[in-house]
């Protein structure tokens, strides 16, 4: 019987008082019975030991004691798992009820080494979207598997080796990488296996993050064996990252961006655009505390106002001045030379085109 296969499921964290409850609780209640917890924490200095200690006696093994950082703290908790499978869940994030369940179907109908689903990705204000099955020909450039998402067979581990702790953020990619290129067998499977938040560590660091994915990329350059020049793709790739990475805390670059770019920036900034980035910019400067005076769209027949805000046609950019951030990308010259054509020198407009440059520039300045 498969419920025979032994799982342990490893949480490292460091002053996690406020979110660790609910990642212990969303393992002991996980549908399958057969787990082997185990918590790594680096000497909180918070209520975290405390927290835990409710739920010792369900608890296999439990460590409080310095690290060297989050990888080196999966490095540990790795090397005292028994379990015949094992994944790692952070400790501000959640599994799906049934989410080990699932993944142990997979290890038990197939040959799989390692198997990784979906994940909830859950920005500050609630929204979320969800991660799609990888594209594994890319993993030589962009990180298309969510780690926390992840369970691996424990002869993997022995065979292929752990974390490189020589990464401070992204040791995670670099594993997964590697274990790609020496052929271990993935497998995707198409249910939600934890609900993660955005604005973690990783993300806050997110400039550091994605330099040192890139580095990853540049280090197996090497193996790579597709047709595509590879150092395109991971500068392209590069520059993309910085930009989707900034939105998700959301990082204060942008505002320091839009702060110099506007001369009046504290006045207000007109979207012009209702579709996706028109909907992730507007929640980007809430919370960034820029005020969004309205949405701008060439198309008034659908609707008339957005997240409680008005439409305007461009029509009101005749004259006056507006802030405008052009939140599209399919049209944005377009866009561009009809904000020109109202000859109105009281506008100033940022395209995305733009914001990712100046983004990619800060990063690399820092």
């Amino acid at each position: 019987m498969y419920k025979e296969i032994k799982v342990s499921i490893i949480t490292v964290c460091y002053n996690a008082e406020t979110t660790i409850e609910k990642t212990i609780n969303s393992v002991l209640s996980q549908t399958y019975p057969n787990i082997e917890y185990i918590i790594i924490d680096g000497k909180s200095k918070d209520n975290t030991v405390n927290v835990i200690n409710k739920y010792k006696s369900k608890i296999a093994k439990f460590v409080s004691e310095p690290d060297n950082g989050i990888y080196d703290a999966m490095n540990k908790g790795i090397k005292m798992a028994t379990g015949d499978v094992i994944g790692i869940i952070n400790a501000d994030d959640w599994y799906d009820k049934d989410a080990v369940e699932n993944i142990l179907n997979i290890f038990h109908n197939s040959n799989a080494e390692l198997v990784y689903g979906k994940a909830k990705m859950i920005y500050h204000d609630q929204s979320y979207f969800y991660t799609a099955k990888a594209e594994l020909e890319k993993l030589w450039y962009d990180v298309r598997i969510m780690h926390p998402t992840v369970f691996v067979k424990k002869e993997v581990y022995d065979k292929y080796g752990l974390f490189d702790l020589s990464y401070e953020l992204a040791a995670d990619y670099e594993l997964i990488l590697r274990y790609y290129i020496d052929k271990v067998k993935f497998l995707y499977m198409d249910e939600v296996v934890v609900n993660f938040t955005l604005g973690g560590k990783s993300t806050i660091e997110f400039a550091k993050g994605v330099k040192e994915v890139k580095e990853i990329s540049l280090k197996y350059a090497s193996k790579y064996v597709g047709n595509d020049n590879l150092f395109d793709l991971i500068e392209n790739r590069y520059k993309e990252a910085l930009f989707n990475m900034s939105l998700q805390g959301p990082s204060d670059i942008i505002k320091t961006i839009f702060e110099k770019y506007y001369n009046n920036c504290n006045e207000g900034i007109y979207i012009f655009g209702t579709g996706h980035f028109g909907k992730v910019f507007f929640r980007v400067l809430n919370a960034l505390g820029i005020l969004v005076n309205g949405f701008l769209d060439n198309n008034l027949d659908k609707q008339k106002d957005l997240e409680n805000i008005k439409i305007y046609t461009p029509k009101i950019l005749a004259s006056g001045n507006y802030n405008v951030f052009i939140a599209v990308n399919n049209c944005s010259q377009e866009i561009v030379e009809q904000i020109k054509s109202f000859n109105n020198k009281g506008i100033t407009y940022l395209t995305i085109s733009e914001l990712k440059n100046q983004i990619f520039n800060v990063c690399n300045e820092e």
